[in-house]
């Protein structure tokens, strides 16, 4: 039942990430009832269409869809990678001093030590 709801799961995340090449399978694997049947150049043999055209407004609908899909999450995702002090604390109840690392002090830099840095004595 599980390896059942995984391949689902897996089929459905894929289908959103690969679904131009969905709609383009699907048309070589009809491509002759489309071209056919729904082709709008049907009566004209001489285009060369081949469905191409109904093609082409299968994959101009699915973008559409995936800009509408994109519009509605609003293109608005905030990750906050780190916390300053300077951010306002909205429960200061809740706010202790043993939470705080302590800020970073600069320490002085000595130069490093060359003496084993030498020719070897015979």
């Amino acid at each position: 039942m599980r390896k059942l709801i995984s391949i689902s799961l897996l089929f459905a995340l894929s289908f959103e990430c690969f679904s131009n090449i969905y709609v383009w399978a699907g048309y070589e694997l009809n491509k002759s009832y489309i071209s056919s049947v729904l082709c709008v150049n049907r009566d004209n043999p001489a285009m060369h269409c081949d469905g191409k055209c109904f093609l082409d407004k299968q994959l101009k609908q699915n973008q559409q869809r995936q800009d509408n899909d994109n519009g509605a999450l609003g293109n608005k995702i905030d990750v906050l990678l780190f916390c300053s002090d300077e951010m306002p604390v909205l429960f200061p109840g809740l706010y202790s001093k043993a939470f705080l690392y302590p800020k970073e002090t600069v320490s002085n830099y000595s130069s490093p030590s060359f003496d084993i840095f030498h020719p070897p004595v015979a």
